[in-house]
């Protein structure tokens, strides 16, 4: 059953992250040279690069930033691997505690 999750959270992870660049690249082809005009004086979209974090935070420091962003990303991976199933969060309908104080649930 662990092994099906790891490959299920696997699948997964690779299938938004294509998605995330195959996005990022026609946004790069089609909105770099020009924006679009969605909604006339409403909403438009148009190319903008961030090269740091939030708001451009770190943007002249992207070794640092690459350093921290592939630490989270080891300790949340190390978190979802190592994780046995009864570390789950237990629903209401599962908690005998929670039921016989609230016999309705």
């Amino acid at each position: 059953m662990q092994v099906k999750r790891n490959i299920t959270i696997i699948i997964t992870i690779t299938i938004l992250v294509i998605i995330d660049q195959i996005i990022k690249l026609m946004v790069y082809r089609n909105l770099q040279e020009a924006g679009i005009n969605l909604i006339s004086g409403a909403l438009n979209l148009t190319y903008v690069e961030n090269r740091g974090a939030a708001f451009g935070a770190l943007s002249d420091n992207t070794i640092l930033l690459t350093i921290i962003s592939a630490i989270i990303i080891a300790v949340l991976l190390a978190f979802i691997f190592t994780r046995r199933d009864d570390m789950r969060l237990s629903t209401t309908r599962h908690n005998p505690d929670l039921i016989r104080r609230n016999p309705e649930i």
